[in-house]
C-alpha cells in the first residue's frame, strides 16, 4: 500500500506545484525540497488531487502509448490506472460537500501538460520521468498534511488512504530515473 501511495504522490506533485509554496531551493537527483501546504484547507486540497489524478492520468497516457522507453511506458500505464482509481475515489470522498470538483486541468497544468506532449523519444521520457520524481515527492507531501492536519474526515481518510500509492509511485519515478537517466549520455 505504500508503494501504491507514493506513485499517486507523484502525480500530485506534479499538479500542486503552482499551489505549494517552496522553502528552499530546488533540487535535482535524489535530493528532496520541502513545500509548505499549512494553508492549504480541505477544500484547496481536493482541487489539488483532482488536478493532479486528471494530469497524470493524461500524462501517462501519452507516457504509456508513446514512451521510447519500456519501463516508462510501464509507469505511465500505472499512472493512469492508479489515477483514475484514485480520482474515483477522491469523488466519493468528498461526496456530499457543497464543492465540485475539476474536470478538465486548469490553463497552468494544461501549458505544462502541452509542452511534455509536444516532446517525443528520449526527450518525453526524460522530461517525464523528472517531472513525475518531483511531482510524486510533492504530492507525497500534500497527501501527508491532508493526512495529519485536514478537518474533514472523509478527505483526511481518503489522503491517508491513498498516500501509500504516491509514496510508491515516487520511489518507483526515482528508480526509473536512476537507472535509465541520471546519466546524461545514456542512450538505453
Amino acid at each position: 500500500m505504500n508503494r501504491m501511495i507514493s506513485f499517486c504522490a507523484l502525480g500530485l506533485l506534479a499538479a500542486a506545484a503552482p499551489f505549494a509554496v517552496i522553502s528552499g531551493q530546488e533540487k535535482t537527483g535524489e535530493q528532496q525540497q520541502r513545500h509548505d501546504f499549512s494553508k492549504v484547507n480541505d477544500e484547496k486540497f481536493a482541487e489539488m488531487a483532482a488536478q493532479i489524478n486528471i494530469m497524470e492520468s493524461t500524462l501517462g497516457q501519452h507516457a504509456a502509448s508513446k514512451a521510447k522507453h519500456n519501463e516508462v511506458q510501464q509507469f505511465g500505464q500505472q499512472m493512469v490506472t492508479d489515477h483514475t482509481n484514485a480520482q474515483k475515489k477522491l469523488e466519493k470522498a468528498v461526496g456530499n460537500r457543497s464543492q465540485s470538483l475539476p474536470s478538465k486541468l486548469d490553463s497552468e497544468h494544461q501549458a505544462k501538460a502541452d509542452k511534455l506532449l509536444k516532446m517525443s523519444g528520449e526527450d518525453f521520457d526524460r522530461a517525464y520521468m523528472m517531472e513525475m520524481v518531483k511531482g510524486h515527492r510533492m504530492a507525497s507531501e500534500l497527501y501527508e498534511h491532508e493526512a495529519t492536519a485536514g478537518k474533514d474526515n472523509g478527505l483526511r481518510l481518503y489522503a491517508a488512504e491513498i498516500l501509500p500509492s504516491v509514496r510508491m509511485h515516487a520511489q518507483k519515478a526515482q528508480t526509473i530515473w536512476n537507472q535509465s537517466f541520471q546519466n546524461n549520455n545514456n542512450t538505453k
